[in-house]
């Protein structure tokens, strides 16, 4: 449910910042992001977890992150004004998951969602709220393996069978390629890729 629910809000909420007036800091109403389809990353990461806390045994709370500073952030005088960017710490079974909303195309278990190094944030639950630790991980690290095969006929024809496996971020960027562009603009461009060799 955890992941339908997270790739619901990832691939069918656009991802869209118009940060003007209060809004350019406080997220608008889930209900409101929902009805629209489209959102910044802190009305993405707010319906989200508003979504999750009709599941029993779930807690999902947004976290504030510096795509700028990292964990650097350690050592900043407390400001709002480093933050500019919102994930998501999803606990389950009393361990710590961490979200990106805005990346759209996921796929996989809530362990191998690839997800920036941030380092550190601050967690907005009432209930333990302050600077967090967002541990760096290598779930989800791109990695592409190329397979090619060459068959070379006597009378001089080659045929080449060329096989990619994309895994982590890899595999994302391929499936926003393949939702974004056609099968034949893909295939046109492996074609003439391979055409130069």
């Amino acid at each position: 449910r955890i992941l339908k629910a997270l790739q619901f809000v990832q691939d069918n909420i656009r991802y869209l910042g118009i940060e003007n007036g209060v809004n350019s800091h406080q997220p608008n109403d889930p209900s409101v992001v929902f009805a629209r389809g489209y959102g910044d990353c802190k009305d993405k990461a707010l319906l989200f977890c508003t979504m999750l806390r009709f599941f029993d045994g779930v807690d999902a709370s947004p976290v504030l992150v510096s795509t700028r500073f990292q964990a650097t952030i350690k050592n900043f005088i407390p400001t709002p004004l480093i933050f500019d960017h919102v994930i998501v710490r999803v606990m389950l079974n009393e361990k710590p998951y961490f979200v990106d909303v805005t990346r759209s195309n996921q796929r996989g278990p809530l362990n191998q969602r690839f997800i920036n190094y941030f380092g550190a944030g601050v967690l907005l639950d009432p209930n333990a709220p302050g600077l967090i630790t967002i541990p760096e991980t290598t779930a989800g690290m791109p990695k592409t393996t190329i397979q090619e095969h060459f068959d070379i006929a006597t009378n001089g024809a080659t045929a080449i069978v060329v096989t990619n496996t994309y895994d982590g971020r890899d595999a994302d960027f391929m499936r926003q390629a393949i939702a974004s562009l056609n099968q034949d603009a893909i295939e046109k461009n492996f074609l003439e890729f391979y055409q130069k060799y």
